[in-house]
């Protein structure tokens, strides 16, 4: 194997070891450390449905082949009280898809020392895509199972090309698709800086919304793809003199954000170490930021991006 291979994989076994990334988040839980299902509940809400319903099937259907190869073997050796294990070639292309993926998922699933990145079972991917197409032998045979797995493709198709070109974002029926993403989870997931030429897109789209200030987990200058930072006296450390107040708002209460437009990144949304792009000068508080999480979005830029208006009249939220 590569030595960068072998030394990549050294890496990032220190860092699960040492927990260095942070506290994790599944569906709506933060914690120090992780969970052993971290990344089937993420395989089972990023991966298109489709796909999961054949992988379903394709494993039945294997199921069922064994257990025939088991019945045959034991009826041509006239061993009917207990069948005669199968040989290992007998089911050796079903083990270079097997045991890989699961290999995968065992090794990442064991590693709790914090969870963020689903793109981790990436790997285990392509073993499961063709184990997948097992169904398709059958299919060949019988007209129903054929139409099945047509129907199944297409869906499939639609379902990612309805959300295009949003891939990072994509989350699949059974999560609510990707505007309720980051109720199961965050981080690379949903965001990687995608999202901000779409906000570009929209801030020339709506020339009216003015003043538009920026909360943005970016680990970059958005203003390198032409976004202006604006960061609101709302979330600034010093006093807030041009503020409203409520009765109630997010973490401090009679806390209100000054009137304008804000274009949030979902991840400042939650409790997470996201880092809000601001002026090194500026003292922030990114805890405010959630006074967002309850209000409604009037509009989004992509879907890592939400955007809020905060209307001038202290008890009208829009």
């Amino acid at each position: 194997l590569p030595a960068c291979y072998l030394e990549g994989i050294d890496l990032q076994r220190r860092d699960f070891e040492h927990g260095k990334m942070g506290r994790s988040y599944l569906m709506g839980e933060w914690k120090e450390g992780g969970w052993w299902y971290y990344y089937i509940v993420g395989f089972l809400v990023k991966e298109p449905l489709a796909f999961l319903i054949l992988l379903c099937f394709s494993a039945l259907i294997w199921k069922r082949d064994l257990w025939r190869r088991w019945r045959d073997r034991s009826a041509r050796s006239g061993d009917t009280d207990e069948p005669n294990r199968v040989d290992v070639p007998d089911f050796r292309e079903d083990l270079l898809l097997i045991v890989p993926a699961v290999l995968v998922f065992w090794l990442v699933s064991r590693e709790t020392g914090f969870n963020h990145h689903v793109r981790y079972i990436i790997p285990a991917l392509p073993f499961l895509f063709v184990f997948a197409s097992r169904i398709m032998v059958h299919a060949v045979r019988l007209p129903v199972l054929r139409w099945f797995v047509g129907s199944m493709i297409v869906w499939q198709i639609t379902s990612v090309l309805w959300f295009a070109p949003h891939w990072l974002s994509y989350f699949n029926e059974i999560a609510g698709g990707p505007a309720h993403g980051d109720d199961w989870l965050v981080d690379s997931n949903i965001d990687w800086g995608q999202d901000l030429l779409n906000l570009k897109v929209w801030q020339e789209e709506h020339p009216e919304a003015r003043p538009l200030f920026t909360l943005l987990g970016s680990r970059y200058d958005p203003a390198a793809v032409g976004v202006t930072v604006n960061i609101p006296e709302f979330v600034q450390q010093q006093p807030m003199s041009s503020m409203t107040h409520t009765e109630s708002a997010g973490e401090e209460p009679g806390l209100k954000p000054e009137p304008g437009w804000y274009a949030v990144s979902v991840n400042l949304l939650q409790p997470y170490r996201a880092r809000l792009y601001h002026p090194r000068s500026m003292k922030i508080n990114t805890e405010r930021v959630r006074w967002f999480k309850d209000q409604d979005p009037v509009d989004r830029a992509g879907y890592s991006i939400r955007i809020y208006h905060v209307s001038e009249s202290p008890n009208a939220e829009e």
